[in-house]
């Protein structure tokens, strides 16, 4: 890999919403360079996701919980039934009595009973049939982001700003589509929809 497009990386990592513009700037070349090597390291898979990083004490206080599962390792369909789950922060393999570790993200005690039954639907395709669930009753620091210093009872987010999130949380660039949402494009995936100014007024507030 070329150094400038360690550096391109580099600056998607801090900030993946930056104009074509200005990481050209930054990185010396034009934006048509910038857009074209993008499309290169997505078609390469080197770019595998966009995602967004959320304060987990604002956003994920109702419930953190640890999934942990007995899978055979030809049992695919188990692993990949968990990775389509939109509540999946991270799955893992482990040795020991179990073989894959979850963990899961959401809010409310209705998303729980939801979240339950999609478990359910997934394990009974392992021949274990059998899950753990362990609630984490603190999160103190993951994926090596330094989070601002809050008070200790900061305002959760609302439930419309909560979707939005959602929406742009993890995003899969494709060939086709190998940028990150513009905020049209995310206004047009929420339910219901919202305009670019409501979409750009609520990115800025949060």
């Amino acid at each position: 890999m070329k150094d400038s497009e360690k550096i391109l990386l580099t600056l998607l990592l801090k900030n993946s919403r930056s104009s074509l513009v200005t990481l050209g700037e930054n990185v010396g070349k034009r934006y048509n360079w910038v857009a074209r090597t993008i499309r290169k390291l997505v078609r390469t898979k080197t770019i595998q996701a966009y995602v967004t990083v959320f304060d987990p004490a604002q956003v994920y206080a109702e419930r953190n919980t640890m999934l942990l599962i007995k899978t055979n390792p030809r049992e695919l369909d188990v692993s990949q039934g968990l990775l389509e789950m939109i509540e999946l922060e991270s799955l893992d393999g482990i040795s020991g009595d179990h073989s894959l570790l979850g963990l899961f993200r959401f809010r409310g005690t209705g998303t729980f009973a939801q979240f339950l039954d999609k478990v359910d639907q997934v394990v009974a395709k392992s021949r274990a049939e059998k899950y753990e669930l362990v609630q984490v009753l603190a999160t103190y620091k993951t994926h090596g982001f330094t989070l601002d210093e809050r008070s200790p009872n900061p305002k959760l987010v609302s439930s419309k700003d909560w979707d939005l999130m959602r929406t742009i949380y993890r995003q899969a660039p494709t060939e086709e589509s190998p940028f990150p949402f513009s905020q049209i494009e995310i206004g047009k995936r929420m339910e219901p929809r919202l305009s670019q100014p409501a979409v750009s007024k609520a990115m800025g507030r949060l």
